[in-house]
């Protein structure tokens, strides 16, 4: 399974930019929103700066992508902060983080006992 997270965001947005969450099987493709799982009361995903709505969606994409992908979805509160800063923070207008970017970025910084 292929796991993509999209979203697009206008300059100076004021609504909540829709992040999906993009399967891909050998049988279909299918889309939801991402689920908003967060630490603040500000229940919206931006990125492209360093705040609360950054963390947000950082907590929900790496939450989303362990719940389907076999790793802990406890990590996502422990590595949010790193998450954001490499993927989050940094991204103007269209977001697009894919499964083996976040694979990846995982091996790197968790040690499997």
């Amino acid at each position: 399974m292929k796991i993509k997270y999209h979203g697009a965001s206008e300059k100076n947005q004021t609504a909540n930019p829709m992040i999906v969450v993009m399967t891909e099987t050998p049988d279909r493709v299918t889309t939801e929103r991402l689920r908003y799982i967060g630490n603040s009361e500000a229940a919206n995903f931006p990125w492209g700066y360093c705040g609360s709505g950054p963390a947000n969606l950082a907590i929900s994409i790496l939450t989303d992508y362990c719940k389907r992908t076999g790793w802990d979805p406890d990590l996502a509160q422990i590595l949010y902060r790193d998450f954001r800063w490499d993927f989050i923070d940094s991204q103007p207008g269209k977001l697009c983080i894919t499964d083996q970017q976040i694979e990846h970025w995982l091996q790197e910084r968790v040690v499997v006992v």
